[in-house]
């Protein structure tokens, strides 16, 4: 079924590349004009998504029946209508912050389903996510070079001057936006070389940002791949054989910049902060406790039902004087929409599972990009936040490819793609 569409490239496909492509242009422009808004408190970039939101929105909307036996859109969607539901109850200003919050899950929804339809109708495959994300690192890479070289490089925000987060001053955008790319370099169930030559080009990147939980997620994704890849292979195979050297070669390599180089030393040097009697993990323990103990004293109805985006700032800046975020997805979800904002979280999560059951039954290809997607997803969530935010398209892109690739009528066409595709990287 192609639901009206033919098979070329139209204006969807064009929206979607641009969308996820001008991310980190976007990025960058953004720092510049940080501090400027846009009427009613918009800002740069919010205005910018908004620009790829309203033709997605309508292509989407065109195309509606196709999504209806999606389950994943289902707990996205959730988190949409409620937020946006908050925003309306809400007094101005205070539910201004529900909106844009409402407008961040639509735009990673439509990105999703953007994704979703041009894989059904086979205008995009594999290889274009890979591409996209491998434009996305090298991007980024190469901004973060050309500030250490112009020298701009050293972070701010950590107190130090080496690394480089490029042109942008906002910690995490760069970092996570690298680390989500990592699972388009896992969308085979094979070691291809230009899989590993990405993969060690976003470990370079993702050092260079001095970012603890982005690399924690990249190790625990890696190695739980890796375990899984070595133990898939036949005992003493070369596949095996080849799955210990990119272990090792990733090993040699952290030991040696951890070992040898200045940029290691900051590294551990911010590594010893997350022990609890060195550090507070630049405040992160402070933060998600004040959070933690602020949910155990509200009330009943706002435990249920929550108190709108712009609350867990508001808890934080009353307690603690800084006017941030919990860095914790979990935390700010449970106090902005309650139980029921958290429950539709957990059904996400619970989407993705069911996902990577499905593609273990079916012997897909696309397994191991699930699971490594999965853990990084989940380490964000916990250790960061800021997972629905649309500065993170990309993951949501390759879930609304897998979520296609795993229709029943088309895992016969995608293992003959992905067969030609292997036999060309192999010869």
């Amino acid at each position: 079924m192609h639901y009206g569409f033919k098979r070329r490239r139209g204006i969807l496909f064009w929206l979607f590349i641009l969308a996820i492509a001008s991310d980190p242009i976007i990025a960058i422009l953004y720092n510049i004009y940080l501090e400027k808004s846009w009427g009613l408190e918009v800002s740069f970039f919010q205005l910018t998504k908004g620009i790829f939101l309203l033709p997605l929105l309508i292509i989407t909307l065109k195309n509606v029946s196709a999504f209806r036996t999606v389950r994943l859109l289902w707990p996205l969607l959730m988190l949409f209508f409620y937020s946006f539901t908050m925003f309306l109850i809400l007094p101005i200003p205070d539910s201004w912050a529900d909106l844009v919050w409402s407008l961040r899950v639509l735009y990673i929804i439509m990105i999703f389903l953007a994704a979703y339809l041009l894989t059904i109708n086979n205008i995009i495959q594999l290889d274009t996510l890979w591409k996209l994300a491998a434009f996305v690192v090298m991007a980024f890479l190469a901004t973060q070079v050309i500030a250490i070289y112009a020298g701009y490089g050293g972070i701010n925000a950590y107190g130090t001057d080496y690394g480089s987060l490029g042109f942008v001053s906002y910690a995490k955008t760069v970092p996570w936006a690298i680390c989500m790319s990592i699972p388009c370099f896992f969308m085979s169930r094979h070691w291809r070389s230009k899989d590993v030559l990405m993969i060690l080009i976003s470990l370079v990147a993702v050092l260079l940002t001095l970012r603890r939980t982005v690399l924690l997620a990249f190790l625990l994704g890696f190695i739980i791949i890796g375990m899984i890849r070595f133990f898939r292979a036949r005992m003493f195979s070369l596949y095996q054989i080849a799955t210990l050297a990119v272990l090792s070669i990733i090993v040699v390599a952290l030991s040696y910049v951890f070992s040898e180089t200045e940029l290691g030393y900051a590294f551990i040097q911010r590594i010893n902060d997350l022990d609890p009697s060195q550090g507070t993990a630049s405040g992160r323990y402070i933060f998600q406790k004040v959070a933690l103990n602020y949910l155990l004293e509200r009330g009943y109805i706002a435990t249920l039902f929550g108190e709108g985006a712009g609350y867990p700032i508001i808890v934080l800046g009353e307690r603690l004087q800084w006017f941030i975020q919990a860095h914790s997805d979990w935390l700010n979800i449970a106090i902005a929409y309650g139980v029921v904002g958290i429950t539709f979280f957990i059904f996400l999560f619970v989407g993705i599972l069911r996902m990577i059951i499905s593609a273990k039954n079916k012997s897909s290809e696309i397994l191991d990009m699930l699971i490594i997607l999965i853990v990084i997803m989940f380490v964000c969530s916990i250790a960061s936040g800021g997972l629905l935010e649309s500065s993170f398209a990309l993951p949501y892109a390759a879930l609304g490819m897998a979520a296609a690739y795993l229709r029943n009528n088309f895992q016969t066409e995608i293992q003959d793609f992905v067969r030609i595709e292997n036999n060309a990287s192999a010869n």
